[in-house]
């Protein structure tokens, strides 16, 4: 997800979830089990 990449270079991001088959909270889970979180502001 580009938007991901952003965050991690430290860029700000806004995330609207519209897709009803893959949501943003699975790809948390899976950003979080590779211990490749972005920073929260």
């Amino acid at each position: 997800m580009i938007a991901g990449e952003y965050a991690l270079q430290g860029k700000r991001v806004l995330l609207i979830d519209a897709d009803g088959r893959q949501n943003l909270q699975e790809w948390w889970k899976r950003c979080e089990a590779k211990d490749n979180l972005p920073c929260q502001h």
